[in-house]
């Protein structure tokens, strides 16, 4: 490597630290500023631990983890998912769908699920 190329590894990976400190909106206001700015800031290097913390505990994540989409584009997709009040029709011939009942629930409903 050259003194340049590896000054620009150096400025590359301290972008990356600063860009990782930014809250979500902040890291999308910094695109703007320049193409090697935008770059760094979209990277899925960027929102991919992004997306793991939003995602941590939630259920029903799978179709963003797949990798199909970048991770700037799940995180925010996932987010405005979160708001949704319905669940579509294929949502729900996806789930496994099973039943638990309680011995105090009486012989009736125990021999319903059985």
């Amino acid at each position: 490597l050259g003194a340049e190329q590896g000054l620009e590894r150096i400025d590359a990976d301290v972008l990356s630290l600063v860009l990782a400190g930014l809250p979500p909106h902040d890291l999308l206001r910094s695109v703007p500023t320049c193409s090697w700015w935008a770059a760094a800031a979209t990277a899925d290097a960027q929102w991919t631990p992004r997306c793991e913390a939003l995602w941590r505990d939630k259920l029903h994540t799978e179709r963003w983890r797949d990798g199909a989409v970048r991770r700037i584009e799940a995180y925010f997709s996932s987010l405005a998912d979160a708001l949704r009040v319905e669940i579509t029709v294929a949502e729900l011939e996806r789930f496994t769908w099973s039943a638990r009942v309680k011995q105090s629930s009486g012989l009736a409903w125990q021999c319903l699920v059985a």
